[in-house]
């Protein structure tokens, strides 16, 4: 008798669990097609669909989400002055067929956003001061350089929020750190490499006898419109924040535009290019011209968006996406303040100052 009341018991609670299964993933689709509704209502040209972060349950999608900062635009810091002459589009993994892009990371569970991007536009930029951009092999390509995210993660845990007039929140590792923390510790203290202080996505202890392999001269925090943003870009890829909903996490392809959806929380990325005259995408019934955009690197794998990287429409900088918040301009002895060159099918180089050399 009690063999088989305890069958039982396991087969209720096997069925209980079973019957949870499908009410979320029925209550999952259900999601996804109200976003792609809305994606047609608005005439956004984006493309949603499942994937391995849009499954994650609500919480552990809202934790991943660590950037935490005040709402408004910057306070108490300086902005560097910047020359700028507009260009339709520029992209860091190509500069005259240079990669100056590292491979996409995936920060798992933990909130360290922030560390992520922060690093990434750090990398970037050194690999463009020491022009050594990503090697490339027959069958995977060899980043040069390979910073540690857990470093910014556990060296940094702990900071107590700020009052005006350089008002920032606390740093709290995995659980979420205001970027402004991690961009001063690039300058003060500097990042070691990964193999040294490898990322273990939890509020680990800090190592301090790493040796630093990069540190930044300094930063200054950029306003929140194109023409600057894609100023400080056409220096190096910078780190950004931005508010998420719920329908971004099931982005996988085109320009993304807010459509739909509860507040999720903040997050930081790297913005590695714009185009802001695009070509239309597509063919037949599905062709279409996509707005001016940012093209940027995210932490969530190479299996997210379009492999790890995403698009954004410009204009969501002042929607209630606040793209853009929170970025910085990252500064390095022996940075080129001239833009990379760009050539054109003439044979001629053109600086994104308006110097034109002849190739021949």
């Amino acid at each position: 008798m009690k063999k088989w009341t305890k069958s039982l018991t396991i087969l209720v609670v096997l069925f209980l669990i079973f019957g949870i299964f499908i009410q979320s993933v029925y209550a999952d689709k259900e999601k996804l097609e109200k976003i792609k509704q809305a994606i047609k209502e608005k005439g956004a040209k984006w493309d949603a669909d499942e994937n391995s972060i849009s499954e994650l349950p609500d919480d552990q999608f809202k934790m991943m989400l660590g950037s935490v900062f005040p709402a408004g635009p910057p306070k108490g810091v300086k902005t560097r002055p910047l020359e700028y002459t507009a260009v339709a589009s520029l992209d860091w993994r190509n500069i005259n067929g240079a990669n100056y892009v590292t491979s996409v990371k995936n920060q798992g569970q933990c909130g360290s956003c922030w560390a992520f991007g922060t690093v990434a536009a750090v990398e970037s930029l050194y690999m463009w001061v020491n022009k050594t951009p990503v090697i490339k092999g027959r069958k995977t390509s060899v980043d040069p350089i390979d910073l540690s995210e857990q470093d910014l993660v556990s060296c940094l845990y702990g900071q107590l929020p700020t009052p005006p007039p350089d008002e920032r929140s606390g740093c709290n590792g995995c659980s979420g750190c205001d970027p402004y923390w991690a961009y001063d510790y690039l300058k003060t203290t500097g990042v070691p490499g990964e193999s040294c202080f490898p990322y273990a996505a939890s509020n680990t202890s800090c190592i301090t006898t790493c040796p630093v392999l990069v540190q930044t001269d300094g930063w200054s925090a950029l306003t929140q419109d194109v023409v600057s943003l894609e100023t400080a870009i056409s220096y190096q890829p910078i780190p950004a924040g931005f508010d998420v909903f719920d329908d971004f996490r099931y982005y996988r392809s085109g320009v993304y535009q807010h459509v739909t959806g509860p507040w999720s929380g903040r997050h930081l990325i790297c913005i590695i290019g714009w185009n802001n005259s695009p070509a239309p995408e597509g063919n037949g019934k599905n062709r279409v011209t996509p707005p001016p955009y940012f093209i940027c690197k995210n932490s969530w794998g190479n299996s997210w968006g379009e492999s790890g990287f995403f698009r954004i429409a410009q204009s969501e900088i002042s929607t209630v996406v606040n793209f853009g918040a929170r970025a910085a301009d990252l500064n390095m002895s022996g940075e080129t303040l001239l833009a990379p060159p760009r050539l054109t099918k003439s044979g001629v180089m053109v600086t994104l100052w308006g110097s034109i050399k002849s190739l021949y």
